[in-house]
């Protein structure tokens, strides 16, 4: 996202209207809402999420969030979509977590099976509706793409989880904004005009990319994630554990700075 003139802290640099959000509220008001009281097992916010992105891109030009859907990627570089040679590339210490993401997304698929026989009437003529395929897309849009806002929680009744589990909701054009670690813009929803808004706490210039932070994480994170991964990212660790060494002098090399000294003040100083 590019800042059409220059930007000083805290000004508003965007806002969403509600109807334009894909939030609890729009699903619970949406064709879907009986199909979702009904369900045995109740839905998890998530998944309801990713089966209405399913159902509206079936939907096609019927669709009011049509454009918006049209602009996501058809596929994700997060692990959800990752190969087998894709995990062999992978150190031991990330592969079984981008494994068990993998397993995570198959997993509710399976879940949701006797939810999308309920469905079926919904989409007739669609040939394979509500596949693996389409429902990774959707898993992973929301996982990468969607936010924490309180918005449509009081839709949420009909749904488990719902209390313990962050809601997801879909912003058009925020979820657009690319990463940085330093970049701070605060997103809020405001009651009086329905309207989320985002207020950039870091100042741009004119026609400079606005940058949006997904969290201080290490590489490892930001894949595991989000599917990137950020070239020399200063927040990169290395994860060790210390067995039962004896007493000496040793050095640690971590990407961003050697550690020279004994065990003990090692342990000390982690401590």
């Amino acid at each position: 996202m590019m800042a059409t003139k220059a930007l000083k802290h805290e000004e508003l640099m965007l806002v969403i209207p509600q109807r334009l959000l894909i939030t609890m509220d729009a699903i619970m008001d949406s064709y879907i809402a009986p199909y979702i009281e009904r369900a045995d097992p109740r839905l998890t916010p998530t998944q309801a999420l990713a089966v209405f992105l399913m159902c509206e891109k079936y939907r096609r030009e019927k669709s009011f969030w049509r454009p918006y859907i049209d602009i996501l990627p058809e596929e994700y570089s997060c692990p959800t979509f990752f190969t087998e040679d894709d995990f062999r590339l992978l150190p031991n210490s990330l592969r079984g977590k981008a494994k068990a993401k993998k397993y995570e997304c198959h997993k509710e698929y399976k879940e949701l099976a006797p939810f999308f026989k309920m469905l079926a009437d919904l989409f007739p003529d669609q040939e394979d509706a509500f596949n693996f395929k389409d429902f990774k897309w959707a898993w992973s849009a929301i996982k990468t793409r969607a936010l924490d806002v309180p918005i449509g929680r009081e839709s949420c009744r009909h749904l488990r989880d719902a209390e313990d589990t962050p809601t997801p909701t879909m912003f058009p054009l925020v979820d657009s904004i690319n990463h940085a670690a330093q970049a701070k813009i605060r997103h809020r929803y405001n009651e009086k005009s329905r309207c989320l808004e985002s207020r950039t706490e870091t100042v741009y210039r004119r026609h400079a990319e606005v940058m949006n932070s997904y969290g201080r994480a290490d590489n490892d994170n930001l894949l595991l994630e989000f599917g990137f991964v950020v070239p020399g990212n200063p927040e990169d660790t290395v994860t060790f554990h210390l067995g039962k060494v004896s007493s000496g002098n040793y050095v640690i090399c971590c990407p961003r700075q050697i550690w020279r000294g004994s065990v003990d003040q090692l342990i000390v100083r982690m401590t």
